[in-house]
């Protein structure tokens, strides 16, 4: 569940997530508060109006009359470039009538040399844009899979802290292997997460398999993997009037009907 409320304020969280310096996690949580709770966001607006005062305390003024010795100087080297140019092409007028006229065939390779140039050129650059625009198009798809796991991740932490969440903790301390999952259960909602703590690798011909009992009935609320389960929360089904939730070792893929022999974890909810 989250934190107290005065727990956060009087930590250092708001003002680290002001100057950016928080993990996606520590973000999320901040923007679900700011959303919740008016002095979380009286309290970010008051850091945001202290830098921005910070800034203009310090910010450099830049010395009187430079712009305008910067304006003069620039005006100064348009002139001079306009003048160098004027100089060559009189030079070039000159020249060109000096200068005998070149034969027809000597027109024509020029001409060819200077087509093959620029369709060579034309096809470097095509290729570079080709290049630039497929790294752009493997940008976006990567920036939209980061969006869409921060957008699932969002979701759960909204569920984990939903005030009707409560954690139903399935351990097993009998056995060798220590046998641990966290299953986050939502009446209101009719939502399920579960995360795996610990539990031991299966064969691949083997899965885990999660069962409510509803009634004296065993019904299913899904397969998981373990070590998916370990890496973040996975979505579980749900069932209303769910007295206990049981996890069973069944074939891969799944059974109808729960091999009570290899349950593994039950616990009463």
């Amino acid at each position: 569940m989250i934190d107290h409320i005065d727990d956060i304020l009087d930590s250092d969280l708001l003002e680290r997530y002001v100057l950016g310096d928080v993990s996606i996690e520590e973000r999320m949580k901040v923007d679900m508060l700011r959303v919740e709770h008016a002095q979380v966001r009286q309290r970010l607006r008051e850091f945001e109006i202290t830098m921005e005062r910070t800034a203009m305390d310090n910010a450099v003024q830049l010395p009187y009359g430079l712009k305008d010795k910067l304006m003069q100087s620039i005006h100064e080297k348009a002139s001079g470039q306009e003048s160098k140019v004027q100089a060559e092409n009189a030079t070039k007028k000159k020249s060109d009538n000096a200068t005998p006229v070149r034969s027809r065939k000597s027109w024509y390779y020029a001409a060819a040399a200077a087509i093959i140039g620029a369709g060579a050129m034309y096809g470097l650059q095509q290729s570079r844009l080709n290049t630039a625009q497929q790294t752009i198009n493997t940008q976006q798809a990567e920036l939209a899979a980061v969006k869409a796991d921060c957008d699932a991740m969002a979701l759960q932490y909204a569920m984990i802290a939903h005030r009707e969440t409560r954690p139903v903790v399935l351990a097993n301390s009998s056995t060798s292997q220590k046998e641990e999952v966290i299953i986050y259960w939502n009446e209101a909602t009719g939502q399920s997460l579960l995360r795996v703590l610990a539990l031991p690798k299966l064969a691949e011909t083997e899965t885990y398999q999660l069962w409510a009992d509803v009634d004296g009935e065993m019904l299913s609320l899904g397969i998981f993997d373990a070590s998916v389960a370990e890496a973040g929360y996975v979505s579980m089904g749900y069932l209303d009037n769910a007295e206990s939730l049981n996890i069973t070792i069944e074939p891969k893929g799944g059974s109808d009907n729960p091999n009570v022999e290899r349950l593994r974890l039950s616990q009463s909810i």
